[in-house]
């Protein structure tokens, strides 16, 4: 009886979560999570795939959170695939701010410096106007790829983000969001550029 086999019942009660939802749950609660005795770690495995753009999300919103070991691995090595970058031009501006925040927050030398830089170029080419889209941005000024050059030209996305901060109806950020902002502007202003950027950073810190 299919009914009998492990996880069936649990996918009864949390039709909502995917399977890579489970092992993403598996991996962050641990013993915590309902599904853990019912997830062997083959299927952990199996269901680490990236197969869509909010896979991607997923995976790279919750990398951060998975300590160091064969678990972080297993996702790291999910970013890191080609298929994974290639999903890129199908991602939207929430999906796209979503991967920069997350891989941002990831140190330097994990290896996704690459999807991270390709990630950003996307999401300020689809020129965002809603702010929640464009700090996580700001939030990666003063980052560097693995060749020591920076991730981000900052014009652009200080132009971008004083436009979509200081608009009519602007909406309230996150405060996670607020303070990567202020964090990447201070590396910013530390670089010492010329001095339209360094007015910009001024106008963008007082609008957060």
């Amino acid at each position: 009886d299919e009914d009998d086999e492990p996880g069936a019942e649990a996918a009864k009660m949390w039709p909502f979560l995917s399977p890579l939802d489970e092992s993403l749950g598996s991996i962050t609660a641990g013993e915590a999570w309902p599904f853990a005795p019912q997830l062997d770690d083959d299927t952990v495995v199996k269901n680490l795939r990236v197969q869509t753009p909010l896979d991607l999300a997923l995976l790279a919103g919750s990398v951060a959170q998975i300590p160091e070991g064969h678990d972080r691995a297993l996702v790291l090595e999910q970013l890191q695939s080609p298929h994974s970058e290639s999903l890129l031009p199908r991602c939207s501006a929430a999906v796209l701010a979503t991967l920069v925040r997350g891989l941002g927050g990831l140190p330097l030398g994990a290896g996704l410096e690459g999807l991270l830089a390709k990630a950003a170029a996307e999401l300020l080419q689809r020129n965002p106007r809603q702010a929640r889209h464009v700090t996580p941005l700001l939030g990666i000024f003063g980052k560097q790829d693995g060749q020591g050059k920076l991730l981000l030209a900052p014009l652009p996305v200080l132009r971008l983000a004083v436009q979509s901060m200081n608009g009519k109806g602007a909406e309230p950020l996150a405060l996670d969001d607020a303070v990567a902002s202020l964090e990447g502007l201070a590396r910013l202003r530390q670089a010492a550029f010329d001095a339209e950027v360094d007015a910009l950073v001024g106008e963008a810190a007082g609008c957060l």
